[in-house]
């Protein structure tokens, strides 16, 4: 008897498990992992970007002249604590072709060497220091770009390449005060591993700040190089 109940019980398990394997998929159930599709983005208008003969000469010009925005290559004399500073003059370059109209220009060597670099030297200090215009319009002002919302964490300096990642912490001023001083920017050279390094510097040029006639402009700048040797 009990081994029939046992029979009759083991039967009945398999029927139930058979009726849920049956179980056939709703028809409309959503598939998964799928969401609904964006529409369309159209690129068609780049096809009206037009390059005419003017603005070519334009360009090769432009690259013809792309150098004058470098100063000489510097070695630089690293001061106590194992300081860097680059001295970057800023000047007003006007147009000819519009009377009252000039453009900031900030000058940088095309190469800072820094020697001595092994793996036991201390980290170095790079500075960055501006040299306003001599005679720089009333009411304008030049500094390294910086974030208002947040200051300081803006890049003044923005590297592009650095292979063997020695630089780090870059920063608005040179550390000494508490307010930063927005014409300098400083950034940390771990000086442990020679290499090149290329960079971006963002100069921005500000007329009349804090006023309804308030202008910003980006200052001209080049593509310089630090290397440590």
């Amino acid at each position: 008897m009990k081994r029939f109940q046992r029979t009759v019980a083991a039967c009945i398990s398999a029927l139930i498990a058979m009726s849920v394997v049956a179980q056939p998929r709703p028809d409309k159930a959503p598939p998964r992992g799928k969401s609904a599709k964006s529409a369309p983005i159209s690129y068609k208008s780049k096809a009206d970007i037009v390059i005419t003969e003017e603005m070519m000469k334009k360009f090769l010009l432009f690259m013809q002249l792309r150098s004058a925005l470098f100063t000489s290559p510097v070695s630089c004399v690293l001061q106590p604590g194992g300081v860097c500073v680059i001295d970057v003059p800023v000047i007003l370059v006007p147009d000819p072709s519009t009377p009252g109209t000039d453009y900031c220009v900030a000058l940088f060597p095309e190469k800072v060497s820094i020697s001595g670099t092994s793996s036991t030297t201390t980290e170095k200090t790079i500075i960055w220091s501006l040299i306003p215009p001599a005679a720089a319009p009333a009411g304008a002002t030049f500094t390294f770009f910086d974030d208002k919302a947040a200051v300081g964490k803006a890049p003044g300096i923005i590297i592009l390449t650095d292979t063997n990642k020695q630089l780090h912490n870059g920063t608005i001023g040179d550390g000494t005060t508490s307010t930063p001083d927005p014409t300098k920017w400083l950034i940390k050279n771990k000086h442990k591993i020679k290499g090149e390094a290329v960079y971006i510097p963002v100069i921005v040029r500000t007329d009349n700040a804090g006023t309804p006639s308030e202008k910003v402009s980006v200052c001209g700048t080049p593509d310089p190089r630090i290397t440590n040797d």
